[in-house]
């Protein structure tokens, strides 16, 4: 998609000589703020590795609680939340 625009605009004549080095710098960007973030030390809390396991299973508890009990309720008529994907329906 993007090496796409970068031909339509070569040929519609815009400059596109500095292109290369924004389009090489996004990935580097990407995993450097991926890298920070997950195994970084430097910010508050634990990094991703430490994260302890009955954090992992409490998040996932809430998520299936929420993405699929939630939405069966309230397709049964009890709404404690009222679920996006049911009020489509």
């Amino acid at each position: 998609m993007i090496t796409t625009l970068f031909f339509d605009l070569a040929q519609s004549g815009v400059e596109t000589s500095g292109f290369p080095t924004v389009l090489a710098c996004i990935p580097c960007w990407g995993a450097g703020y991926i890298g920070i973030v997950l195994f970084g030390t430097s910010l508050p809390g634990k990094p991703a590795y430490a994260v302890e396991w009955r954090t992992l299973v409490e998040t996932w508890h809430c998520s299936v609680n929420f993405f699929y009990i939630n939405q069966i309720l309230n397709w049964l008529g009890v709404h404690v939340i009222q679920s996006v994907a049911v009020s489509l329906l």
